[in-house]
């Protein structure tokens, strides 16, 4: 429960969606793909270290605070990575595999909400 609760708070990517941006976007592109690849593996970087962080006793504001770094580096590469790609805002979701031929959805609306918050730390 405790992990929902921060992958909800942290990360808007997984479970919010956009109303006014009903359509999806099957990645092919290589270099589009590689791009979604590198803000995805940042994601899951930043988020299992978040949630290890909070797992071990401490409060989610001060996880966010011991992982300032990897997060402005989240936040600056979603942002480089949609001026790139401005053509993925008018879409609710980006779907793509990685190279194991897993599928990845991102949603390109909730990386720009989370992409423009800070972590307020002392």
């Amino acid at each position: 429960m405790n992990k929902l609760i921060i992958s909800t708070a942290l990360f808007l990517v997984v479970i919010n969606t956009s109303i006014a941006n009903t359509k999806e976007l099957n990645l092919n592109n290589s270099h589009e793909i590689d791009a979604a690849l590198k803000i995805h593996t940042s994601l899951m970087k930043v988020g299992k270290s978040v949630s290890s962080c909070y797992d071990s006793g401490n409060k989610h504001s001060a996880c966010l605070c011991e992982n300032k770094k990897e997060i402005t580096i989240f936040n600056k590469l979603v942002n480089t990575t949609l001026k790139k790609y401005p053509r993925w805002l008018k879409y609710k979701s980006l779907n793509f595999k990685k190279p194991d031929g897993t599928g990845v959805i991102i949603r390109p609306i909730a990386l720009k909400k989370q992409a423009s918050m800070e972590a307020k730390c002392e």
